[in-house]
């Protein structure tokens, strides 16, 4: 039974137009996904489907009574309002009570007791998302689900929504998601759709081909048009009803829509060269109040690093991040940073820019270090933005008319501009589109630096991250892991299992990282070599802390304390190198 159909939808914002000519229907039991370029009418149009907005052209055709929630990226709420007060009013049988007790426990979401308000970001989320699953609704509307959670809320939600009896229309850029949940695929590509049965692996291959195919037809194109404009050249000024119809062939070809051609983002960064000593933690600790997030931990960091920071939500993340990146001063120890290294932080804010200001004035302003004159700064500017896909119409829009994901891309171009060699990336694809994505990736696999991030991405860790520090929210310890994100869920699954059994869904979570653990016994060569960098990179580090202890410990240091702290540590770094040693023999023989 079709649940909702739209019909003939255009809708504009200001003077661009988002969509037009659209029409689409969805069906009970469907699980689609929503996906298509930051700016280009995903929200907008989950919130015509909502019925929270009407579209400036066509109608949509709603099944009577139909009952949907929507899962909004900013809720708003009462003054006071507690969780339990969003979720279902009151519990009518067991089962409810049963189901909502799954919900809450799977999501890891916050009592019913607690106040909304003082929440952190990827708690409101989980409450938000319990009211939705919980609401009965037919078809769920799920803004960028996955934003703000932990993986192993993620991996919940993902076996949750994959066994989904009702319907769901969501938008998200997370592609493991993508490619286990959803049987259809909407692409919102410069304002037409495009639809693809199957998952993210079946559109890509759809895609693949449709380009292909209108390349060629455009080649085609040009070659009738070159073949016929020597034709008419040839011809006398006289001519009769066979040639005027040939000539209104080549008139309706010229006349043709030709395909725009898909722009991809070039992300190019000089890269100030790093020294000998780029960054060094030493003994760092960091407590709130009785709390101690972290404590003693010692790291060198080398040129070429890839590190992930993994860990469930409130462990510290973003914490060791704002230490490392002199963001926030340690309780103990210190962090010392080279000479020459320039960190720049891509934070979970979007940073404060003057709404009235239009893109380009806001680029000219920020990047006086990096233009070289101010003659021609304004023409540098907007190549910079045509590099980062901000077309000239959309260089000279004011900043308050950009979307949440378009603002994010700006402040990456603000990031970038003045060439730095240590990125700390915290949850830096919130908000960013696919392609913009995977332009980053690319730039991140060819960045000479180093790259510390925090993601809840599984596909962006995977693919940029060789090696993992650990904060498992119990202890004030960080360990560490030599490989991907998924090679470490693999390795943990038991410890996944036995968290799960308090948790509804464990039979699901399996199910929903059998991809992940498959990575562990077989290992593509790109994905070893990698692995083998990483470890050597690693390893000289731990030789370079090892030959420092043993310093300090041979006479080098008279401070008792100094002492102390280098013989705890000085066994920890010999086992470390000996597993290290160990694996990198495996992996390079």
């Amino acid at each position: 039974m079709n649940l909702i159909s739209l019909d003939s939808l255009g809708h504009s914002s200001g003077d661009r137009a988002l969509f037009s000519d659209l029409s689409v229907g969805i069906d009970e039991d469907e699980h689609v996904a929503l996906i298509g370029a930051n700016g280009a009418g995903k929200s907008t149009l989950l919130a015509i489907v909502f019925g929270a907005s009407e579209p400036e052209r066509g109608r949509v055709v709603r099944k009577r009574d139909l009952h949907m929630a929507l899962l909004r990226q900013r809720p708003e709420f009462a003054a006071g309002q507690r969780v339990g007060d969003i979720l279902i009013a009151t519990e009518v049988s067991s089962e409810t009570a049963r189901r909502r007790h799954t919900v809450l426990q799977g999501l890891g979401a916050p009592s019913p007791e607690r106040v909304l308000s003082e929440l952190s970001g990827g708690e409101l989320r989980k409450a938000e998302l319990a009211r939705v699953l919980l609401s009965g609704a037919e078809l769920l509307l799920l803004d960028e689900p996955t934003n703000h959670l932990d993986v192993d809320s993620i991996l919940w939600l993902e076996a949750y929504l994959r066994d989904f009896p009702g319907a769901f229309l969501l938008v998200t850029h997370d592609r493991y998601f993508l490619d286990r949940v959803v049987h259809r695929i909407l692409e919102l590509d410069r304002g037409k759709m495009h639809q693809t049965r199957g998952s993210y692996s079946d559109y890509l291959e759809a895609r693949a081909a449709r380009e292909a195919a209108l390349a060629l037809n455009e080649r085609q194109a040009r070659s009738f048009l070159r073949k016929e404009s020597e034709w008419l050249r040839r011809q006398p000024k006289a001519r009769g009803t066979k040639q005027k119809a040939r000539i209104d062939r080549i008139r309706a070809v010229e006349e043709r829509d030709r395909p725009q051609q898909k722009r991809s983002l070039q992300l190019e960064s000089d890269g100030q060269r790093l020294g000998n000593k780029i960054l060094e933690l030493k003994d760092i600790g960091k407590r709130f109040g009785a709390r101690s997030v972290f404590s003693g931990f010692t790291r060198y960091f080398r040129e070429g690093e890839r590190l992930g920071i993994a860990g469930p939500n409130g462990a510290g993340k973003s914490t060791l991040l704002a230490v490392i990146g002199g963001r926030l001063a340690p309780d103990e120890g210190e962090v010392i940073v080279g000479v020459n290294t320039r960190i720049a932080y891509f934070d979970q804010q979007s940073m404060e820019m003057p709404e009235e200001q239009k893109v380009i004035d806001f680029v000219q302003t920020q990047g006086t270090e990096r233009f070289n004159s101010p003659a021609g700064a304004r023409s540098q500017a907007a190549r910079l933005l045509e590099q980062f896909l901000f077309d000239e119409n959309q260089q000279y829009v004011q900043i308050k008319q950009l979307s949440g994901g378009e603002r994010r891309r700006l402040q990456l171009v603000c990031l970038l501009m003045h060439n730095p060699n240590f990125l700390i990336l915290d949850e830096p694809t919130n908000d960013l589109d696919i392609d913009t994505l995977s332009a980053l990736e690319e730039f991140l696999e060819q960045f000479r630096g180093v790259v510390l991030a925090v993601s809840h991405d599984r596909y962006f860790m995977d693919r940029v991250v060789d090696e993992l520090l650990i904060l498992d929210g119990q202890s004030d310890e960080i360990a560490g892991h030599v490989g991907p994100l998924s090679e470490y869920l693999a390795q943990r699954s038991e410890q996944v299992t036995m968290l799960s059994e308090d948790r509804a869904g464990v039979a699901d979570l399996q199910r929903a990282t059998e991809k992940d653990r498959k990575v562990g016994p077989k290992i593509a060569p790109q994905e070893r070599r990698r692995q083998v960098q990483a470890l050597e990179r690693r390893i000289a580090a731990l030789e370079e802390e090892e030959r420092s202890l043993r310093n300090t410990l041979s006479g080098g240091e008279t401070l008792a304390e100094r002492i102390a702290a280098a013989a705890q540590r000085h066994p920890e770094v010999e086992r470390e190198l000996a597993e290290l040693l160990e694996r990198w023999s495996e992996l390079a023989g």
